[in-house]
């Protein structure tokens, strides 16, 4: 992104559809996975949904929630970037 490598986090996918793997080169609008049925292994049971994050980091820690703001120093905040 920008000439920088990312990590990419997408949660809640049904992983039997996964088409990337780790390391891939996506191109714009490639489809790389469907999101998991609801109810499912795949949601934990809930709606589906997606989470979805971008990290200048190589190694990501899904922690779900964070204590302290500067613990997302890492992740790219797309209401700053883009709105």
């Amino acid at each position: 992104m920008d000439g920088q490598s990312v990590t990419v986090l997408y949660g809640h996918l049904k992983l039997s559809s996964l088409a990337a793997a780790v390391g891939d080169n996506l191109q714009t609008g490639e489809v790389i996975g469907e999101l998991g049925q609801a109810g499912s292994h795949d949601t934990d049971g809930e709606r589906k949904h997606l989470h979805f994050g971008i990290s200048k980091d190589t190694t990501i820690n899904v922690r779900g929630y964070v204590n302290n703001e500067s613990d997302l120093n890492n992740w790219l905040d797309f209401q700053k970037i883009y709105l």
